[in-house]
Parts: C-alpha cells; structure tokens; sequence
C-alpha cells in the first residue's frame, strides 16, 4: 500500500516538473521576456579590515578616502561597509 502512494507522489511530482519546465521554455521564447529589464546585479561589500587588506592602505588612509569622497561606503548600524567594486574605480 505504501509503494502506490509513494509511486503516485513520485509521478506527481516528475509531471509537475514537465509542467514548469514547459512554461519556462514557453517563456523564454516570448518577446516580452528578452526585451525585460536586467535584474540588478549583487554588491558586495567588505568591512573596515579586510578593505585595509585589499588596498594595502591603513585604517587612517582608508578614512581619509571615505572623507575625501574616494571610495564608497554604507553604514550599516555602527559598521562601515566598503563596496567593492568602488576599490577599482577610484578616483586618483
């Protein structure tokens, strides 16, 4: 009795599967989705630390390039986060 029930969920399971990837071969065929916008892409941030690390400057530099507007950052409660792509693009 169990097997049946097991079989049963299994083949609803593998349909329902056939099912999506239909609608997302369907979709990806439609002219609305390639012209869509692009999702943003993911920042990534690193603190205080490991910054001084990439850059190879000291805290204190790294501070005088927040105050000078050289890199960008967020504060994120008491932590300050540094993005990382601003470390390659900085002005000199």
């Amino acid at each position: 009795m169990k097997k049946n029930n097991i079989e049963g969920q299994l083949a609803s399971a593998i349909e329902l599967m056939f099912v999506v990837l239909q609608e997302m071969y369907k979709c990806q065929q439609c002219c609305a989705c390639k012209n869509a916008s692009p999702k943003p892409t993911y920042e990534e941030y690193t603190d205080t630390a490991d910054t001084c690390k990439i850059l190879k400057v000291t805290p204190t530099t790294l501070w005088r390039y927040r105050k000078k507007g050289l890199i960008e950052f967020v504060k994120r409660g008491s932590k300050i986060m540094y993005r990382v792509s601003s470390f390659f693009n900085r002005k000199k």
